[in-house]
């Protein structure tokens, strides 16, 4: 989902390719994002502007001045539980053998580092927008692998969201609003491949020469729209 009024959002990780990763993903979906490699660095901000975020994205175990759960403990101590909301995602430890203590800090939302970057970004802006993702139509992160032509210009990228009437698309290939582009791509568990036409509605681009694609389906098959259909109703069980 592309945002109109973006957010502040703070990524603490000690891994520049993470915080470089995301960063990117969450800046072609409309959100303004500042990465920091520890701790310390994110108490100094909190501190220093209080009001100045509206998400911690946190990592648990950073080498550096304070890892994760210190500044956890440092929001504990401030009365700041939830000021700004965290959104926790960690390689080192299993979800099951934090949750417990997580809660304990205020903390509710958690993902793996193995979580796919559409459901990150599906999981941030659940966060940020609850009440209107509710209202909006359906949309499922996803990550799937498309091969999408502009006439005999032949892109590849890859699905990060998927609804019944497009798709996002991160990619490293340059295509201009409201062409015309066809789609192929293989829905997870299906045998037959996805066949749609569709319309560039937005591109966002990256320093790094990456972009992000709105696509608006204008044709498919009956059959095609019904598999799609299916596909969101099984990932939207599945996320719940």
């Amino acid at each position: 989902m592309r945002v109109k009024d973006g957010k502040s959002i703070f990524i603490a990780d000690d891994r520049e390719l993470f915080r470089i990763m995301m960063g990117d993903i969450l800046t072609i979906v409309g959100h303004k994002v500042r990465a920091m490699e520890d701790g310390q660095e994110v108490i100094n901000e909190l501190d220093k502007n209080p009001e100045g975020v509206d998400l911690l994205v946190l990592d648990l175990h950073m080498e550096g001045n304070l890892d994760g759960f210190g500044v956890l403990d440092w929001m504990k101590s401030r009365n700041r539980v939830g000021n700004p909301p965290v959104l926790v995602i960690t390689g080192a430890y299993s979800i099951e053998s934090i949750q417990r203590e997580l809660k304990e800090y205020g903390v509710n939302h958690y993902l793996s580092k193995e979580t796919s970057p559409g459901e990150f970004v599906f999981e941030v802006n659940k966060i940020l927008y609850d009440d209107m993702m509710r209202r909006e139509r359906i949309r499922v992160p996803a990550n799937i692998e498309v091969d999408f032509s502009l006439g005999d210009k032949l892109c590849k990228g890859t699905i990060l969201d998927l609804s019944e009437s497009g798709v996002f698309i991160y990619t490293n290939q340059m295509i201009e609003t409201e062409n015309d582009v066809k789609l192929h791509f293989l829905l997870p568990g299906e045998d037959e491949a996805v066949e749609a036409a569709g319309t560039v509605k937005w591109i966002d681009e990256l320093g790094s020469r990456n972009y992000g694609i709105g696509v608006h389906f204008s044709d498919m098959k009956p059959i095609t729209k019904a598999l799609i259909m299916s596909f969101i109703a099984e990932e939207q069980e599945r996320i719940a």
